[in-house]
């Protein structure tokens, strides 16, 4: 059987240029059906407009609005039982979610000399969310306001052995939520303040020797229903050896960091938490890219530490502790990952071209999460060990391009499913077909069919909780510029 996916996208976009300021305005509208799921569809409309100013002069800079209105579906998941009967489905015909968000930016650079320039970036963002949901056991409705403030100066050096940045980020986010459960009403106020500095720079060592590091330091302080502050820090250093045209090799070493983002605090079932840290780790690789007549290859080696994962948790994690089993973010204990990604591109001939990618990691927990549960070396949850991407592309004249192409997703553990005791998460092949049609030089012609022969497989799970992938789906549209 074959579904057809109702789709429609239109974009258009108006430039003109006077003098030295530039003016474009640009809008957009899409939208999908309930495509393989019920409840599964989306829709969106957008637009804005940019001005542009001093592009022939030392004094440059920039000023944009964009708005969109998104509306989508939360079609949720079946159980064995409920798949078996109807992959398609949902049990949560009303469950949606509509947004509204406004984003302004502005920029203002300056060249001070050949080899110095500053530059100021600003930008505002405000995020009206409205979200339902409903079943035997009520409703749960909230309404979530976010608004975002930032700011970031620069200073560049640019020179013919050297690059630096030396930069300061600050951040002010809010959000402030109201929800109703039927029962009660909760409100919730929480806002985020972060600065950090910053430095990155590039040294040419010789015509062939390339170093390169950063270093960044931030503070973030949180207020509102709760007052936390926490310091995080971030670097790494590279050395890249150059070889003729775009061939290298090179190794780094880093650490890195993540905080929360502000939905990731906030739980729909749990409300705010508190206890959610930012997300830290190490990582080392080496690798190369390199080129032989016909052939392309990229490749690289890579092992990496990390503490706090922040992830999305539907089970108790320690059946001890009753509190556990509220449905939100969490941060894991110490993980590591080893790995490798390879790929190889195949010029066969100037009008075929085949290739293919593969990515292998090795993530298991490291200790456990409590003093009554240890996952040491257990498999992450939803982290397949091994992807793979084959393609082939043909164009028998130079309008038609066609490619076909296969895409394998190994087995992996169902999301919660820490002490891998669940059934996993079964692997699978992909294959999709695609044409472009080039009628002219402002309009192309495109069509494609995805997922085949299509395959039955499961994107994710959580739990008993099971989420279907799309079945064998087509699209046809036309690209067209004026």
């Amino acid at each position: 059987m074959l579904e057809v996916l109702i789709l429609y996208s239109a974009r258009g976009a108006y430039s003109q240029r006077i003098g030295e300021i530039g003016l474009t305005i640009f809008g957009e509208q899409s939208a999908e059906s309930d495509g393989y799921r019920v409840n599964g569809g989306h829709e969106t409309e957008a637009g804005g407009l940019r001005l542009d100013w001093g592009s022939e002069s030392d004094l440059r800079g920039y000023l944009s609005w964009a708005v969109s209105d998104s509306e989508y579906g939360l079609p949720g998941g079946l159980n064995t039982s409920e798949l078996l009967i109807d992959r398609r489905q949902t049990l949560s015909p009303d469950d949606g979610v509509q947004e509204r968000s406004s984003h302004g930016r502005a920029g203002l650079s300056y060249e001070i000399n050949s080899n110095w320039r500053i530059e100021n970036r600003f930008g505002y963002q405000d995020r009206d969310v409205n979200e339902q949901f409903y079943g035997d056991w009520g409703f749960y409705l909230a309404e979530k306001v976010y608004q975002t403030f930032s700011y970031s100066p620069a200073l560049h050096f640019n020179s013919d052995q050297a690059d630096w940045r030396f930069g300061f980020d600050f951040t002010d986010a809010e959000l402030d939520s109201k929800s109703n459960n039927g029962f009660s009403e909760t409100l919730t106020q929480f806002q985020r303040v972060t600065t950090a500095f910053l430095v990155s720079g590039g040294v040419n060592l010789s015509d062939n020797w390339n170093i390169n590091g950063n270093i960044r330091l931030e503070r973030a302080g949180n207020s509102g229903d709760f007052d936390l502050r926490k310091d995080e820090w971030a670097g790494g250093i590279g050395l890249i050896r150059e070889f003729e045209g775009d061939d290298r090799i090179y190794g780094t070493i880093c650490r890195f960091y993540r905080y929360p983002a502000m939905d990731e605090y906030y739980s729909v079932w749990s409300g705010l938490n508190p206890n959610l840290m930012p997300e830290n780790g190490y990582e080392m690789e080496l690798g190369g890219d390199w080129s032989m007549d016909q052939f392309s290859i990229s490749g690289r080696i890579f092992r990496q530490w990390m503490d706090g994962e922040i992830v999305y948790d539907t089970a108790k994690l320690d059946p001890s502790d009753p509190w556990s089993s509220q449905v939100g973010n969490i941060n894991l204990p110490k993980i590591r990952r080893v790995g490798l990604d390879f790929s190889l591109e195949w010029q066969i001939t100037e009008s075929i071209l085949s290739g293919l990618s593969y990515e292998y990691v090795k993530a298991t927990f490291e200790d456990g999460t409590s003093s009554t549960l240890n996952y040491s070396g257990s498999r992450v949850p939803l982290v397949p060990e091994r992807l793979l991407r084959l393609y082939l592309e043909l164009r028998p004249v130079d309008s038609i391009l066609l490619s076909f192409g296969g895409s394998y997703a190994g087995e992996s553990y169902r999301g919660s499913d820490f002490s891998n005791s669940e059934t996993k998460l079964e692997d699978y092949w992909l294959f999709d077909l695609g044409v472009n049609y080039q009628l002219s030089e402002s309009a192309t012609l495109f069509g494609g069919v995805e997922n085949l022969f299509n395959e039955e497989y499961l994107s994710t799970a959580f739990g008993s909780g099971l989420y279907p992938g799309e079945g064998r789906r087509a699209k046809v549209g036309l690209r067209y510029s004026f």
